[in-house]
């Protein structure tokens, strides 16, 4: 599936507000969650995250990304780079939400993961608050199931918030998808 593609197959399903309420309320059993089961500051919270992402996206690619064709990505440093024909190379800062093992069906936050550095992961308390405000157990356990690919957007959609970041940018690798949330373009200098 292109970027493009994928981006407005996770908007889609981010517009509709699925809802989480199983996972609100630690019940990590998907089965037909609830909505009446979150709290209506829960909900609301969740819904700025599923307007903030859809704004930031459409602001990202039509701003920042329109021109790109192909990325590096040095996740040791936290830089993403962009290709641009005839121009210098974009450069982004990165923090790593989370990642999606798609034969797994789950995500892992990044603060749970050895294999992520430290200083690039979204750091697990900047999460805790919200999870504790709105009893978002999901947001402090380390691994959460994803039956679906688009999980994992909602998910990196709330660290998207919390952390301020211009738009989420997700990487592949074997079978994970990387969720990578962009800060301070910039051109790379020569």
């Amino acid at each position: 599936m292109s970027r493009r593609a994928g981006r407005v197959a996770a908007l889609a399903c981010l517009a509709a507000a699925l809802p989480f309420a199983a996972l609100a309320q630690g019940k990590l059993k998907l089965d037909a969650p609830k909505v009446e089961d979150l709290s209506t500051a829960a909900d609301a919270f969740l819904s700025a995250c599923t307007d903030e992402y859809n704004k930031k996206q459409d602001a990202l690619e039509s701003r920042w990304l329109k021109d790109t064709d192909g990325y590096e990505v040095d996740l040791q440093r936290g830089i993403l780079r962009f290709n641009r024909k005839g121009k210098p190379k974009l450069v982004f800062d990165v923090e790593v939400a989370g990642s999606l093992s798609t034969t797994k069906h789950e995500w892992e936050w990044a603060w749970n993961n050895p294999n992520v550095v430290t200083s690039v992961a979204v750091p697990k308390e900047a999460l805790t608050e919200a999870a504790e405000k709105y009893d978002l157990q999901y947001l402090v356990t380390g691994f959460v199931p994803a039956p679906e690919d688009i999980y994992a957007y909602y998910l990196s959609g709330i660290a998207l918030k919390l952390r301020g970041a211009l738009g989420i940018y997700v990487g592949e690798h074997e079978d994970l998808k990387i969720f990578m949330l962009l800060k301070n373009p910039r051109d790379e200098r020569q």
